[in-house]
């Protein structure tokens, strides 16, 4: 009954999005989820189980080859085949989230002993509602099932089921969020356990090993592209952190962190560190492990900068390892667990811990309150501002994460395919017949809409793409992170690249292009959030402008003209 309950709650937590469909606002639209991209791109492109390294998908850059970024063996990419995309995104939220309550519920009743129903279920439901990106799968949901299979095989329980289970977790989870770092902690288990026991368990080794292997399998493609040479080698060589940060920024990063999550974990941890200090006589010894492990995860994301720009250790600089915090959310229900008992104020903790989460979640939220209340909502996801208008920014030298910087409109809305499909109609010939490039307008969202965008949002691409785009942004932006983006210092000033009819300049007077790189490239078009004027008149043909009353766009199209 309980696990029905908790099934019931998370189809309920969806409902919003389920009645307003298209019209409601998930988390791709605020956060451009490149993997929900991806997915949708490979769909429409019929390359989505294409197991080709060579393989390229046409509308991104020039000719993208799958390599970097596809993992054809995903287990998500099933939702997208079969079903429409948003409604790909909602049921794998759905499948993944019961499949995070389960688990969890699964791992308190076999492993922790309360005997106290309401518990195992109030955690489980808090667990499973947490603020987080279901379309990286079981990444952070599928924690609970490894650790219970991981028990499960070293008490020699349940040995097939639990076998098979770590075997599947690479195949609905995204490696860089979550393989590394399971890989590491069962070895350090496994080194404790060795120490202990003076011999070498190998039914803590076999499971790693599992990981391991299907973790590569996996992700064979993209792996590939980090031992590739010269211009098709991974961009990723070449991330690095222009700004060191100060000592009191790194303890305001980590006190943020620890609290109130990172970028992708939006969970909030007062409660359970309240709890955590209302029983601090109880701790016991793997309470102080989880809690130490908690704040080194926190400490390296704080670090980082210093720690990726100062070790210089070439082969793992692709690797993003301040990711560890990613696991913060799932160690604090753990040492919530080892200190649980049934008195009241367990229960309030835990309701104050489900509400929590339901409001930090943007999903859930947004959807149930009216547009003239949002601005309440933006307050919520919004603790850097709130701490920085009391502090000088002085105090902070972090870079404020503004959740609402590429917009805040519906799925609708921010795809707006009847105004790019009014654009094609204008044009008049088939999209693959011709590149585009954007200039202040997203160009996932043409990506999306079916046009060949030679600038794009990639969390892998080739050097030579970046090269390519220094030259024709005249290096005027050294590209050396995911964006590749046209350059417009107006653009920038304005609206940071993500513009539209409210924020984007009216004209663009001082746009400093390599045009004939652009010919060179065979760009034929560029789309561009405002009017732009050149001194050389010759270059670009202005065709039209595209508008309507549903779309947060406005959009100048241009022809480029052959020298």
């Amino acid at each position: 009954m309980n696990k029905i309950l908790g099934i019931l709650i998370i189809l309920i937590f969806h409902l919003p999005i389920i009645i307003f469909g298209k019209d409601s606002y998930i988390i791709i639209n605020d956060n451009l989820d490149v993997d929900f991209l991806y997915n949708h791109l490979l769909k429409i492109t019929n390359n989505l189980f294409n197991l080709s390294v060579s393989d390229t998908l046409y509308l991104v850059g020039e000719n993208l080859k799958l390599s970097y970024i596809h993992s054809p063996l995903n287990f998500i990419k099933l939702f997208f085949l079969i079903f429409d995309s948003f409604d790909a995104y909602l049921i794998n939220s759905i499948f993944v989230r019961i499949i995070g309550f389960i688990f969890m519920y699964f791992l308190i009743n076999d492993h922790f002993n309360l005997n106290n129903k309401t518990s195992s279920l109030l955690v489980s439901i808090s667990f499973s509602l947490a603020p987080i990106y279901t379309i990286y799968g079981l990444s952070l949901m599928g924690l609970p099932m490894i650790l219970w299979s991981i028990i499960n095989i070293y008490n020699r329980k349940h040995i097939l089921t639990s076998y098979m289970l770590i075997a599947l977790f690479p195949f609905y989870s995204l490696i860089q969020f979550s393989s590394p770092f399971i890989i590491f902690y069962l070895v350090l288990f496994l080194l404790y356990d060795c120490y202990n026991k003076k011999k070498i368990n190998y039914d803590l080794v076999y499971p790693i090993l599992i990981i391991f292997g299907a973790a590569i399998i996996a992700n064979f493609n993209i792996i590939s592209t980090l031992f590739l040479d010269n211009a098709e080698k991974s961009h990723r060589f070449l991330i690095g952190y222009e700004q060191y940060p100060s000592l009191k920024g790194i303890l305001y990063k980590f006190f943020r962190v620890i609290t109130f999550g990172d970028e992708r974990s939006l969970f909030i941890s007062i409660p359970i560190i309240v709890y955590i200090i209302v029983y601090i006589k109880r701790i016991k010894r793997l309470t102080a492990i989880i809690l130490t492990f908690i704040i080194i995860n926190t400490f390296i994301l704080a670090v980082y900068p210093i720690l990726y720009n100062e070790l210089k250790i070439y082969e793992l600089i692709p690797f993003n390892f301040s990711r560890f915090t990613y696991m913060n959310i799932f160690l604090f229900y753990l040492a919530f667990l080892t200190l649980i008992n049934q008195k009241k104020f367990t229960y309030i903790v835990l309701f104050l811990s489900i509400f929590l989460n339901l409001i930090r979640n943007q999903e859930f939220i947004y959807n149930i309150l009216p547009n003239s209340k949002a601005e309440i909502a933006h307050h919520i996801f919004n603790e850097d501002k709130i701490i920085m208008s009391v502090f000088p920014d002085q105090l902070i030298n972090n870079k404020v994460e503004d959740f609402h910087q590429k917009g805040f409109y519906s799925y609708n809305e921010f795809y707006s395919e009847d105004l790019f499909d009014n654009i094609e109609s204008f044009i008049g010939k088939p999209k693959s017949n011709y590149l585009i490039s954007t200039i202040g307008i997203n160009p996932s969202v043409t990506q999306f809409n079916g046009f060949r965008t030679i600038n794009a949002y990639l969390v892998n691409y080739p050097q030579s793409l970046s090269n390519k785009l220094n030259r024709i942004n005249n290096n005027n932006s050294v590209i050396r992170s995911n964006d590749l983006y046209i350059y417009s210092s107006e653009i920038l000033s304005s609206c940071n690249n993500y513009c539209y009819k409210n924020n984007s300049p009216e004209i663009l007077k001082n746009l400093d292009l390599n045009f004939h790189e652009m010919q060179e490239s065979n760009i034929e078009y560029i789309f561009s959030s405002s009017k732009i004027i050149l001194n050389d008149t010759n270059v670009l043909t202005e065709l039209s402008c595209f508008e309507n009353k549903k779309s947060p766009y406005k959009v100048f199209v241009y022809k480029l003209n052959k020298s």
